[in-house]
């Protein structure tokens, strides 16, 4: 076999290798040539133009340089003749303690709004109020790129009453943001004269160059602009107008975008009701309104609806913006009156146009039925129970001092005995006297216990009298029957027969009294009380306020009943007494003339 010959491959490996080093040679030591390159920053591209660089050599650039709002650096380096780029650029942020210029309004006063510290893209809401005294709503705070800026669009000075605010608000989706060019807000209905001034607002403007007081300015070549990033959604972006006092707003001037992405074909009016937004009114419009701007008439609202009692209504509308021109509303009679129902429309010169109803009250008339009908029915009773019980009954006013001692000092019933039977023992007293008279006159001896004892022992005959009578007969109301079925009937008729037959004052007669207590039953107590106090004082009895009072007052529904039948039945006695009296006398009389004749006839010898 040949030896092995290594020395030969080892040579031939070093002349490959010298060959390949001769060949990277000119790379390994030299210079980057100068070149454009394209860097990527942000969302953009931006074409940088690189110098040579020697060997090892670093090129650096801010990034803010190249794209202004950026932080951060771009660097390049060549090594052995190859050139690496790396850059680190990112948007700035907005420092704390940042502060962008917020113009309230179209205010010249331009205030300084600070920032707590904000990203890019990111945004801030300060309330307005840290800014001016007074002012509602925020302002936002925005930071792109490292700059600032605020948007005051929304502050506004606070309001409390009524029509002291309006907003025109777009009403549909655009796909661009809202641009106004002029708007401006009339107490007339054409837009010509009666111009309200106030101050002016909005939703969101792109301060400051779209800011919300250009749509105020009177130069159609600026505008306002909400801030709307991916397009405004409807209800989103408005327009509005503080007042220093309530007004009424019937047109709205408005000459916004010639573009439809920055045009609302749909718009609401609101007004401020004392606590927020109410929707007044709505408009469509069609195509673009020109260089003259759009007259965006608001309908007049009707007048509350003024009727009669009983008369029910739709017509106040919305609170505040009541009815609207062209709306109709129904009214009609409420429950418990008749009339039927009529349905208005709302004219343009804010009346409303119908007949109202006329609706009449059912239920006072049946209470007045019911009145008229008792007031009847009342004088009808009293009439009857006049003809009934009073015709031919005497009155006391002038016999009073003539009572017989058995009535006078007690009720009726007092003690277990009632006056008649006192009368009746008082009667066969008077007899057994006069037949001891006679005995005496005879010879015969009579003992003085025997007269006072003999009419002690009689009782009174006819009807049976009630022993068990408690507090003098006031609890006994059915004493007397004929009374009691009166007084049920009819209790203020037998009152007033009461108060008539005391004839204490004789001006208190039977129809007055019944008056009185017919028109006044409020003072039903108090007329009973009095009552009571003038038949005490008529039969001497004893007063005792306290006990009426309770009776007539505080026990009324239960104890007056039993004490007008009591009192009943005291103020009758005597009259029935007199009446027996004198037909007993009328009868005496009678039988008198009649022996008297007899004695005549038979002394002539005449037979009758």
């Amino acid at each position: 076999a040949a030896p092995y010959a290594p020395c030969g491959h080892d040579v031939w490996m070093s002349i490959r290798f010298l060959a390949v080093l001769a060949t990277l040679l000119p790379c390994v030591e030299g210079s980057c040539p100068s070149s454009l390159t394209s860097i990527v920053i942000g969302t953009g591209t931006v074409s940088v133009t690189i110098p040579e660089l020697q060997e090892a050599e670093l090129w650096q650039q801010s990034c803010h340089s190249f794209v202004p709002g950026y932080a951060g650096s771009v660097r390049v380096s060549c090594l052995s003749g190859v050139r690496s780029l790396r850059q680190s650029c990112a948007p700035e942020s907005c420092a704390q303690g940042s502060a962008a210029p917020a113009r309230l309004g179209d205010s010249a006063e331009l205030l300084p709004a600070v920032t707590r510290g904000l990203e890019h893209g990111k945004q801030e809401a300060i309330p307005c109020r840290s800014l001016k005294d007074g002012y509602v709503g925020y302002v936002i705070l925005r930071c792109s790129l490292g700059r600032l800026s605020a948007d005051a669009a929304s502050c506004r000075p606070a309001v409390q009453d009524a029509r002291t605010a309006y907003r025109v608000v777009n009403g549909d989706f655009l796909p661009g943001a809202w641009r106004v060019f002029e708007v401006s807000f009339y107490t007339s209905p054409d837009c010509q004269t009666g111009r309200l001034d106030g101050e002016i607002f909005g939703s969101s403007e792109r301060a400051p160059e779209q800011r919300v007081a250009l749509s105020v300015d009177g130069d159609r070549s600026t505008y306002w602009s909400a801030w709307c990033p991916e397009g405004c959604t409807n209800n989103t972006a408005w327009l509005g107008l503080v007042l220093p006092e309530p007004q009424v707003l019937r047109c709205v001037l408005l000459q916004q975008s010639e573009v439809s992405c920055c045009r609302a074909q749909v718009l609401h009016l609101d007004l401020w009701d004392g606590e927020g937004w109410q929707r007044a009114h709505s408009w469509e419009l069609q195509g673009p309104s020109g260089l003259s701007g759009a007259a965006l008439v608001v309908p007049n609202s009707c007048a509350r609806l003024v009727g009669g009692a009983g008369l029910v209504d739709d017509c106040e509308g919305l609170p505040i913006v009541g009815l609207k021109e062209g709306e109709t509303c129904t009214a009609r009679c409420a429950e418990g009156f008749v009339g039927g129902q009529q349905d208005l429309v709302c004219q343009g010169d804010g009346e409303l146009l119908g007949t109202v109803p006329t609706c009449i009250n059912v239920t006072q008339y049946t209470q007045i039925s019911i009145y008229v009908s008792s007031g009847v029915m009342l004088v009808v009773l009293g009439c009857i129970y006049s003809c009934v019980c009073m015709v031919g009954k005497g009155r006391l006013t002038f016999d009073v001092a003539d009572l017989p001692k058995p009535f006078q000092g007690r009720w009726l019933e007092s003690k277990g005995t009632t006056s008649w039977e006192l009368i009746y023992i008082n009667v066969q007293q008077q007899r057994a006297e006069a037949a001891a008279k006679k005995a005496k006159a005879a010879g015969f001896s009579v003992h003085q216990e025997d007269i006072q004892k003999q009419p002690a022992q009689m009782r009174m005959g006819g009807r049976r009298i009630n022993r068990n009578q408690g507090v003098d007969g006031l609890c006994s109301p059915c004493e007397d029957p004929d009374l009691c079925l009166a007084y049920a009937l009819c209790p203020i008729c037998r009152q007033a027969d009461t108060w008539h037959t005391l004839g204490v004052p004789h001006w208190q007669s039977y129809w007055k009294v019944l008056s009185a207590y017919a028109l006044c039953p409020c003072c039903f107590p108090c007329f009973n009380f009095y009552a009571r106090y003038r038949i005490r004082q008529a039969f001497k009895i004893p007063l005792e306020p306290h006990r009426d009072c309770l009776i007539h007052c505080l026990c009324c529904c239960c104890c007056t009943p039993c004490a007008h039948l009591q009192e009943a039945r005291l103020v009758d006695a005597p009259i029935l007494y007199f009446r027996c009296k004198h037909k007993l006398a009328q009868f005496q009389i009678r039988e008198a003339h009649e022996k008297a004749e007899a004695e005549r006839l038979a002394l002539h010898g005449d037979v009758p």
